[in-house]
């Protein structure tokens, strides 16, 4: 063995060393070997999980998708608030009082008789009364306003002149329509439709929500299974430690081998303890990130699970057509479906503008009976016989000699819609890239698998022979842990691609819109 090789393999031996004292990993002293650490821990429960089941926890538990769900219920209630405009209206209202308003009576010449019948000079003329109204009202989709009134009024007094008791009755008909603004259906009925339009972006958000979530699980789903196969690899390579540290003891003991040598083996045991350790705690934070995911919250004891994971990463040998993937992810993706919906929702508010700009130009006209009696029969005959009517026709005219405010919302209408196409163009863009980014990373990731396939083949065979020369005394320890950590560099780099193309897999459907429909979820509004 060279002197350099000699200094550079002391130096690894004495930092190790160092770094094995500092964090208290076991070492191992004269002729003693170290042992392999463990994580302990008491039984706990076992959650065997598929991914669609993941998926299907995370939709039901995930506090964010709850949110997206009250969000599109709050867009369904909106639509009945827009709906009330049109609800008939009834008002009614009753009262009466008593009145003594004073009265001066003048007597006719000559005489001490007045035209009341009452004393003359000051007096008071005492007077009830008691009245009650009812009617409807109702606006319809064409903009009229219609009203229908009923009044009655019985009013006694002491006069002789008057009937007494009074029973006064009416009933009538008023009606408004608008032939400017406010007239027209579409005009009417736009707060209805935008509010049918934000449910279907709420609807449209809620389906984007739950897909990245799928995404992130299906992602936290993987990651996991990766550091679980890392945790193995890192197992086995202790494994292949401990036993070329025996194999080197027991050369030592007949004196075929070193003290260095023994050095040697100790290092490479120390080196993958901690590996290991590194493994176990990525493994164990992966797994809790898995179950930030699919855990209700406040579930705190469904934490202390062991999570054991029932799908594996199934590598496809399929060809992609990437103008039918943009066309599916155009036609699917929610983002797109949610920015089209608010297009509509700017045309609305436009119309409404335009609308407001136009002046107020009302037909009016209302038609009344009356009826008059002493009783209420009587009264109600004189309503009824159709003598004793009123109507009345015209036209109101109202224009804003500026209507400074409605010029400047119909322009800023106009602008939002400019601005929610360009941000249809700018998102139709960035999904192109996505889909052809996802192709591309599935492809890549495929060719990795089949690279680190046979860097673990080549990666073994090196290892065998670096040990066959080992056993014949042409290699040294230090080059078989080398041999060794390439092996295990291979095997992570082969669980990497497992990894990254299980997740590129998951991209792929993600940008296309497709993460649910592909394990067949349906999500009830």
């Amino acid at each position: 063995m060279s002197g350099t090789h000699r200094c550079r393999l002391l130096a690894t031996v004495a930092a190790l060393t160092l770094l094995s004292a500092a964090t208290g990993t076991a070492r191992a002293g004269d002729g003693d070997a170290p042992r392999a650490v463990t994580a302990t821990s008491a039984a706990r429960p076992v959650l065997a999980l598929s991914l669609k089941e993941a998926i299907i926890r995370a939709i039901r538990n995930n506090p964010d998708a709850d949110i997206a769900r009250i969000d599109l219920s709050i867009a369904y209630e909106g639509i009945d608030e827009a709906r009330g405009v049109f609800d008939p209206l009834f008002q009614a209202g009753v009262g009466g009082g008593r009145n003594r308003d004073p009265n001066f009576n003048a007597p006719l010449p000559g005489t001490n008789v007045t035209i009341s019948g009452l004393p003359p000079g000051l007096t008071v003329n005492p007077s009830t009364q008691f009245n009650w109204n009812g009617g409807f009202g109702w606006r319809s989709p064409l903009g009229t306003d219609l009203s229908l009134r009923y009044d009655f009024q019985r009013r006694t007094t002491q006069s002789r002149f008057l009937l007494n008791p009074t029973v006064t009755p009416s009933g009538g008909i008023n009606v408004t329509q608008p032939l400017l603004r406010g007239f027209g259906i579409d005009v009417n009925k736009a707060a209805i439709t935008i509010a049918r339009t934000q449910r279907d972006i709420a609807a449209a958000q809620l389906d984007s929500s739950l897909q990245e979530l799928a995404f992130q699980v299906e992602q936290a789903y993987w990651l996991y299974r990766g550091t679980i196969e890392a945790v193995r690899v890192a197992e086995k390579a202790l494994e292949t430690a401990q036993k070329l540290l025996e194999r080197t003891e027991a050369f030592a003991r007949v004196g075929e081998s070193t003290r260095l040598e023994v050095l040697e083996a100790q290092v490479g045991v120390v080196t993958r303890q901690e590996q290991l350790i590194r493994a176990r705690n990525d493994r164990d934070n992966a797994r809790d990130g898995l179950l930030r995911l699919i855990t209700a919250p406040r579930q705190r004891r469904a934490w202390d699970v062991d999570v054991v994971l029932l799908d594996a990463p199934r590598v496809r040998e399929e060809r992609f057509d990437v103008r039918l993937a943009l066309a599916q992810a155009l036609a699917h993706r929610p983002e797109l479906v949610a920015l089209e919906r608010a297009i509509e929702v700017e045309t609305s508010q436009r119309l409404l503008a335009e609308n407001d700009r136009l002046p107020r130009l009302d037909l009016v006209g209302g038609w009344s009976n009356t009826g008059l009696g002493s009783s209420h029969h009587n009264a109600h005959e004189a309503l009824l016989s159709g003598r004793y009517y009123r109507w009345n026709v015209g036209l109101q005219f109202e224009l804003p000699l500026f209507n400074t405010r409605a010029r400047a919302a119909a322009r800023a209408a106009r602008e939002r819609i400019r601005r929610a196409q360009r941000q249809r163009d700018s998102l139709e863009q960035q999904v192109v890239l996505e889909v052809r980014s996802a192709i591309r990373d599935i492809l890549a990731a495929r060719e990795r698998l089949r690279t680190t396939e046979l860097g673990i083949r080549l990666a073994e065979e090196q290892l065998e022979r670096e040990i066959a020369r080992r056993d014949a005394q042409l290699a040294t320890n230090f080059e078989v842990l080398q041999r060794e950590e390439d092996l295990t560099d291979a095997r992570n780099a082969h669980v990497a691609a497992q990894v990254d193309y299980a997740i590129a897999r998951a991209r792929y459907e993600r940008v296309r819109g497709n993460m649910l429909r592909r394990f067949s979820i349906e999500i009830a509004p």
